[in-house]
């Protein structure tokens, strides 16, 4: 199996088979795709959040004041913005690995693999904020149940 050296250190040398790099300009293909359908779906929340603000707005409902409609906007802008830094990160990890690959340029490659480390570390602080969030409003729930019952 014939190797590309890509890096080298003091006492070891990392050396990518042709097979691996077929993985690796793969794999940056399919992160370019979901990069790119990001973006779009990114765009589309930030105009349905603009659209939900100005319809909210503008619907006259004793019930719902007015600011609530861009209330409803802020938090759809708010969650594009969130999700803008993942598919940001993924996008430079598929343009640097391509660049990487094709000019076997190791600096490329850091680069590609510092995005999707980025990714990652984003996506798994998201998450862990999510799980927190669910932890909460359960317990939430699971007191007003037990607030409520009790007063009844």
């Amino acid at each position: 199996m014939q190797s590309e050296t890509i890096l080298q250190g003091p006492e070891k040398t990392l050396q990518i088979s042709k097979s691996s790099e077929s993985y690796l300009k793969e794999t940056s293909g399919w992160t370019y795709f979901f990069s790119i359908l990001g973006a779009v779906f990114i765009g589309l929340l930030v105009i349905g959040s603009i659209t939900l603000a100005i319809i909210f707005s503008t619907i006259n409902n004793e019930n719902m004041p007015a600011f609530s409609g861009m209330a409803i906007g802020l938090i759809y802008l708010i969650i594009s913005l969130v999700y803008f830094f993942p598919v940001y990160y993924l996008f430079r990890f598929s343009s640097n690995m391509k660049k990487a690959i094709e000019s076997k340029d190791s600096n490329n490659l850091e680069l590609a693999f510092k995005s999707i480390k980025s990714h990652f570390k984003f996506m798994g602080f998201l998450t862990i904020i999510f799980i927190a969030i669910y932890v909460i409003i359960a317990i939430m729930m699971l007191f007003t149940g037990m607030v409520t019952n009790f007063w009844q």
